[in-house]
């Protein structure tokens, strides 16, 4: 596996962790999340990827923390 999305999935895990524990907004979330995969998507090039490569390694990310979301919404909407 490309170790930009190896490091960008850990780096995300422990970010929805924190969000989870502190009960931070979405607001302060979502901007965060966007700013980590733009940054692993613009350092993919000066690696030797391809266009192709980073738009499928965002992809994967972006597809990551949306399943994280998802599920801790319907794990809320759940119990309340």
């Amino acid at each position: 596996m490309d170790p930009h999305i190896t490091i960008g999935k850990a780096v995300l895990n422990n970010l929805f962790r924190f969000y989870e524990e502190r009960g931070l907004d979405d607001a302060e979330y979502i901007p965060v999340v966007r700013v980590i995969i733009e940054g692993i998507a613009e350092a993919m090039p000066s690696a030797g990827f391809d266009k192709k490569d980073v738009k499928a390694a965002a992809k994967t990310l972006r597809a990551l923390n949306r399943d994280l979301y998802v599920k801790e919404w319907l794990k809320h909407a759940r119990e309340g």
